[in-house]
C-alpha cells in the first residue's frame, strides 16, 4: 500500500541547490522579468527550455508553521484545533483532561468559578501549537480505536521526534513550465497566469506583513492567513497531479501522437486489401506538416487569393481574429497561421465543393503518391498484432474511416456504429518498413521496433 510522506524540505534545498525566490514583483518597469521574482529568467531559464522544467526554488517564510500533510491529518483527527489555527472559532481546554475541548457557548455556560478557571483559551496558532507540545499525549488517547490511535501516534511522533518534518518555514516553488504565464506581445506586460502563482504572490505578501508586526494577534492572524493558503497550494497540487489530466499521467506517463485521427469505421467493397478510406478532414491532421511545407510553396499570387478566402470565412462565421487589446490581427501565409486553419478546416468549416477544399484535396493525394506514405491503424482492444495494420490511404468524403470488409474479423469490428471506432495512430515513414509493407500489402507490424514520424 502506498504512503504519502513528507521530505526533509532543508535537505530538498541544500542537496539540489535551490535558489531562494525573494521578490513578490513580477516584472520591472522595463518589461524585463524580476531576476529574484516568480518569472525570474535567471532562476527558471527562458520558456521553454529544459531548465524551465527541471528547476525548483523555495520562499523563505519568516515563521515556522505545520506542513500540510500534517494540517490536514490535524482537521481528521481533531477539527476544532485545525479551527482553532485558522481562527475560525475559539475553543478552550481542560488542563486536567486536555482532550476535553468546548466552544465559547459552553464556556459561558460554565457558572463554577473553580470549574472556569480548569479551562485555558485555546485561539490562534501560538496557543494551539502550545497545546499540542504540552497536552497532546499518547497516554491520553489509549481508549481511542486502533485506527484513530496509530493516526495520533504518528502525528505526535512527527511533532516531537521529528519537528525539522513537521514544521516548515521554507515553501517549495514548482518550475515555470508547469504554472505558465501569458505575455502580451505588444505591450511586453502580463495578461493572465496559471492560479498556483496567485497563491504563491499571496504567501510571499503575507510573509512580508510578518517582518512589520510584533503583535501577537496580528501574527496569529497573518499566520492563520498563510495556512489557509497553503491548504490551496496543497489542494491545488493534488489536482495538478491527479486522475487523467495531471502532471504524472497527462506528461511523465503519457504517450503524445500528435497526427492523428479517430472516427467511426464502416464497409468498403471498392477499396483494394491493403487500403484504408480516411476522410480528407481527418487527412488533413494526419499529414499536417505535410501540407503546411507545401502551401508555404504557393506563388504570391496565389497567396493573396487565399488570404482574402479564409479572411472572409473567419469573419462569416464569427472567429476571433483580435489580440487580448482588441486590435485586429491580419491573417498571415506562415507555418503558425496555416497551422491553425488546418485545424479549423479539419472541423469543416468549408463546404466540400468550395475551391479551397479541392486545393487541400489535391495536395494531400499529391503528399500520399509523392511520398508514398503508409498509415498504421487499430481497432482498440488491440489484443494481438492483427489489431494493428498498416495500410495505403485513399481518400474519401465522408466522415467515417472506410475499411475493406473482409477485414472485420481480424480487427473484431461490425458495422453498427457503436463501439467499433477506428484510430490512425502513427504515419510510418521508414523506407525499409514501407518497402516490406508494398510487398506483402498488409502485414503483422508486432516485430516493427522504430517508428519515425
Amino acid at each position: 500500500m502506498s504512503r504519502l510522506l513528507p521530505i526533509d524540505i532543508d535537505s530538498f534545498i541544500y542537496e539540489n541547490k535551490l535558489p531562494v525566490i525573494t521578490s513578490s514583483q513580477l516584472q520591472l518597469r522595463n518589461g524585463e522579468m524580476h531576476p529574484q521574482g516568480l518569472f525570474s529568467k535567471e532562476i527558471f531559464g527562458p520558456v521553454g527550455s529544459t531548465k524551465s522544467r527541471k528547476q525548483y526554488a523555495y520562499i523563505k517564510l519568516n515563521v515556522k508553521i505545520m506542513h500540510p500533510l500534517f494540517f490536514s491529518i490535524l482537521k481528521k483527527i481533531n477539527r476544532k484545533l485545525f479551527e482553532s489555527i485558522l481562527l475560525d472559532n475559539e475553543y478552550f481546554y481542560n488542563e486536567e483532561k486536555p482532550l476535553e475541548i468546548i466552544n465559547s457557548e459552553q464556556y459561558k455556560n460554565i457558572h463554577n468559578e473553580e470549574e472556569r478557571s480548569l479551562y485555558k483559551s485555546l485561539y490562534g496558532w501560538n496557543d494551539t501549537i502550545e497545546y499540542l507540545r504540552t497536552k497532546f499525549r499518547i497516554k491520553d488517547i489509549e481508549k481511542r480505536p486502533f485506527h484513530t490511535r496509530k493516526i495520533y501516534e504518528k502525528f505526535i511522533n512527527y511533532m516531537t521526534l521529528q519537528p525539522n518534518l513537521f514544521f516548515i518555514d521554507k515553501l517549495i516553488v514548482i518550475p515555470l513550465a508547469f504554472r505558465p504565464y501569458m505575455l502580451d506581445r505588444a505591450s511586453g506586460q502580463i495578461t493572465g497566469h496559471d492560479e498556483i502563482n496567485d497563491l504563491y504572490l499571496k504567501i510571499m505578501r503575507q510573509n512580508d506583513r510578518l517582518k512589520m508586526s510584533s503583535n501577537k494577534h496580528i501574527i496569529d492572524t497573518v499566520i492563520a492567513s498563510i495556512m489557509k493558503t497553503l491548504i490551496d497550494i496543497w489542494n491545488l497540487g493534488k489536482t495538478k497531479v491527479a486522475k487523467k489530466t495531471g502532471i504524472l499521467r497527462s506528461r511523465l506517463l503519457s504517450k503524445r501522437v500528435d497526427f492523428s485521427g479517430r472516427s467511426v469505421i464502416v464497409g468498403d467493397p471498392n477499396l483494394k486489401t491493403g487500403e484504408i478510406g480516411i476522410p480528407v478532414l481527418m487527412a488533413v491532421n494526419l499529414f499536417q506538416p505535410f501540407i503546411i511545407h507545401e502551401l508555404l510553396q504557393f506563388p504570391d499570387s496565389k497567396k493573396k487569393e487565399y488570404i482574402e478566402i479564409i479572411t472572409n470565412k473567419y469573419k462569416e462565421l464569427g472567429i476571433n481574429t483580435k489580440d487580448s487589446f482588441g486590435k485586429e490581427i491580419p491573417f498571415r501565409w506562415d507555418p503558425l497561421f496555416l497551422k491553425k486553419f488546418l485545424q479549423k478546416f479539419s472541423k469543416g468549416i468549408f463546404q466540400k465543393d468550395s475551391k479551397i477544399y479541392q486545393e487541400i484535396k489535391t495536395i494531400i493525394n499529391k503528399i500520399i503518391l509523392e511520398k508514398d506514405l503508409v498509415v498504421l491503424n487499430k481497432r482498440d482492444p488491440s489484443l494481438h498484432r492483427i489489431s494493428w495494420h498498416a495500410s495505403k490511404v485513399k481518400l474519401v468524403d465522408d466522415n467515417a474511416i472506410h475499411i475493406e470488409q473482409m477485414e472485420t474479423s481480424s480487427r473484431n469490428a461490425d458495422f453498427d456504429g457503436d463501439s467499433v471506432i477506428g484510430n490512425i495512430d502513427l504515419i510510418v515513414k521508414n523506407k525499409k518498413t514501407n518497402k516490406v509493407l508494398k510487398e506483402f500489402k498488409n502485414v503483422f507490424i508486432g516485430d516493427i521496433l522504430k517508428l519515425e514520424i
